[in-house]
């Protein structure tokens, strides 16, 4: 299936536009951006068929339409699957990698990707499908492969350093919950769940505030994700917690045209730091 790209993107000079692609279990999703340029955001779902799985859909995807292989000002694949682990800098040995992805899970095969983060000073080791990998390492020129809970922790890094409360961040979407912590500064916590229902997410919050012991008077818990799960999260938690707090990214000039609350949370983290 080829895509119709809106007016605002210019297909005649790729070399302008930041190309981020999404990589999931299930689904795999774009986001094309010049950030020079206002309302040039373009966000978009790639259809799974109904006789394949996401990563066949998407590479009839990726030959139906040439655009995708042009050089992008910048390349980022967005790692989604569930297996990760963060090692301080100065623990990190390249070639114990797989060590680590090993003692963390019980299925260590495929590629093992590791990414340095300069603020907390840590190495994110993430891993991706071999086949999946070989693909977009051939298909894209340049990429960079992070993880997407990388580009949460950066931003929220950047933006709690200031405050002198314990903040927990809790970003809901998909049937999926991340939870991140951060206290005066310092990133303390990060995990991702799969969940079936909303009492699940529920569960998970209220044990990590437990378990951290943060102080359910003078710490923060702020709720992103989809507008309406959100929203109820929200209600099941805020008779727990005093300080429940709604994240509403502002809409920047790249998001004009856009419903930015229908994007996940790490395409937007992506554009408002650098990973």
């Amino acid at each position: 299936m080829e895509i119709r790209f809106p007016d605002i993107i210019d297909t005649g000079h790729p070399e302008r536009y930041i190309f981020t692609l999404g990589v999931e279990r299930y689904r795999f999703l774009f986001s094309l951006y010049d950030p020079v340029v206002d309302s040039s955001y373009f966000y978009y779902e790639i259809p799974v068929n109904r006789d394949s799985d996401a990563f066949s859909s998407f590479k009839r995807f990726f030959f139906d339409n040439p655009f995708l292989t042009s050089s992008f000002r910048k390349i980022y694949i967005l790692n989604g699957y569930p297996e990760f682990t963060f090692v301080p800098e100065l623990l990190y040995k390249e070639d114990e990698a797989k060590s680590f992805v090993e003692y963390n899970f019980v299925d260590s095969t495929g590629k093992i990707l590791s990414q340095k983060l300069h603020y907390p000073e840590m190495v994110v080791i993430h891993k991706l499908p071999e086949e999946i990998y070989r693909f977009l390492n051939r298909s894209f020129v340049d990429a960079r492969f992070i993880h997407r809970i990388s580009s949460l922790i950066t931003y929220y890094q950047f933006k709690m350093k200031e405050v002198i409360a314990s903040q927990l961040i809790v970003n809901l979407r998909d049937k999926r919950l991340d939870v991140l912590c951060f206290s005066r500064g310092n990133f303390i916590f990060c995990n991702c769940f799969e969940i079936n229902r909303l009492q699940d997410a529920v569960y998970y919050v209220l044990f990590i505030w437990k378990q951290l012991k943060l102080d359910q008077i003078k710490d923060y818990i702020y709720v992103a994700g989809d507008k309406y799960e959100k929203v109820k999260l929200m209600k099941e938690i805020v008779s727990y917690i005093h300080h429940v707090i709604p994240v509403n990214f502002p809409a920047t000039a790249y998001f004009q045209e856009v419903d930015i609350q229908n994007i996940p949370l790490e395409f937007t983290c992506l554009t408002l730091c650098d990973v």
